[in-house]
């Protein structure tokens, strides 16, 4: 049981309105808008290869 109320202590505390807040106003924890080149690259390709399977 002890473990459980752990669990949701963590879970409440890392959900807190104030938690979200002290987090948004570290640059660590910040989005970046958009996704690396590289990554972009590998969807792309991705995308091409699905469309050559079920174009054929």
């Amino acid at each position: 049981m002890k473990q459980r109320q752990a669990r949701d202590l963590i879970h409440q505390e890392l959900t807190s309105e104030t938690n979200r807040r002290f987090l948004n106003r570290m640059s660590a924890f910040k989005l970046e808008r958009g996704l690396p080149d590289r990554l972009q690259d590998l969807l792309r390709q991705l995308d091409n290869a699905e469309r050559k399977r079920w174009s054929s």
